[in-house]
Order: C-alpha cells, then structure tokens, then sequence
C-alpha cells in the first residue's frame, strides 16, 4: 500500500500486518519530497514524474506513492509468474530481501524495490 503524501514520519501509526507500506523515491534514488517516512515503510519505489494514462487517451506524468505502490505489486506479480508455488508472505519476504539499499532505513526501509534481483532470488527461494 502507498506510504502516503505528506512528507512525514509515519513510524507511530499502526501498520496492517498484510500489507507493506511503501514510499517514494525520485530520479535521484532520493527520498521524493512528499514521501511519507519512518520505521513504518517496508521499502520504496520510483514515484516522481511516472508516465501514465489521462482522460481521453492522452498520456501525462504524475507522481505520488500512488504510483510506487503498484510498481511494486507490479514486481510480486513477476515473481508470483516464475514461482506460483510461493506464499504471499515468502513474496513479501523476497521484495525486502532483494530490494537496493540506498541510505538509512529510517527514510527507505530495506530500499529500492528491484525486479532483477527479486526474480534472481525467486527462483531459488525456499
């Protein structure tokens, strides 16, 4: 689930045990500026200026955690694709093992969620 807009630290509210809160990097593999943070944030995802689909079949760049959220589930599906046989919680699992540190966990979680490196793990996960 997105992590939220505010640019704030979120480490007090209470998380849902099935769901990984994520947040938002930008170009920079910095810390998007409206990114909720804090102990509460499994990872992240590139969430600034992402291309996507406006009314009337225009194309516009949006940003937000809204956007880091389903790149994210986009990288489980792949994973769910190579490895049907795995446990939504071995997935999750995958994600934050495989993710790129990229700073403090404070502000990243485990880090950048990482297709590659979730597919290479996924495939000899036990």
């Amino acid at each position: 689930m997105s992590a939220g807009n505010s640019g704030q630290d979120i480490s007090s509210i209470p998380a849902y045990p099935s769901f990984l809160r994520i947040g938002a990097t930008d170009q920079n593999d910095d810390l998007a500026s409206f990114s909720n943070y804090g102990r509460a944030v499994d990872f992240v995802a590139p969430g600034v200026s992402i291309l996507t689909t406006s009314p009337n079949g225009k194309y516009t760049y949006i940003s937000g955690t809204s956007f880091s959220s389903p790149l994210s589930a986009g990288v489980a599906a792949l994973i769910f694709s190579i490895r049907p046989d795995l446990k939504p919680m071995q997935v999750a699992e995958i994600l934050k093992i495989s993710a790129t540190d990229i700073g403090s966990s404070y502000y990243f979680g485990r880090g950048r969620v990482d297709a590659s490196e979730a597919l290479k793990l996924a495939r000899t996960f036990r």
